[in-house]
């Protein structure tokens, strides 16, 4: 209960993912990856929905920026790519 909590009240501190336009990124499954917009800010967003861990080739034109404090077993860019832990998520301010 304390972690959605944190998370939630995380969420809130972050308006394109509250009342944002979304638009789906291309990834393989298990990966599912949108891009949330509002107010100037762009994120990136990414989720993988399987028991292993995964590694997503970003596409070209992406610029992440991670972004902490969301609580959750979160991914770790490594170069262009982006390593997803088990049921992971990735939550990124794009340029």
């Amino acid at each position: 209960l304390a972690a959605s909590r944190r998370f939630l009240q995380w969420r809130r501190t972050q308006p394109a993912l509250l009342r944002g336009a979304i638009a789906f990124v291309d990834a393989p499954e298990p990966v599912l990856a949108f891009v949330r917009e509002a107010d100037g800010e762009r994120l990136l967003v990414a989720f993988n929905l399987s028991d292993a861990a995964v590694r997503w080739a970003l596409p070209a034109g992406l610029a992440p920026r991670a972004l902490d404090g969301h609580g959750l077993p979160g991914g770790r860019l490594d170069g262009d790519a982006l390593d997803l832990p088990t049921r992971g998520v990735f939550f990124a301010a794009l340029d």
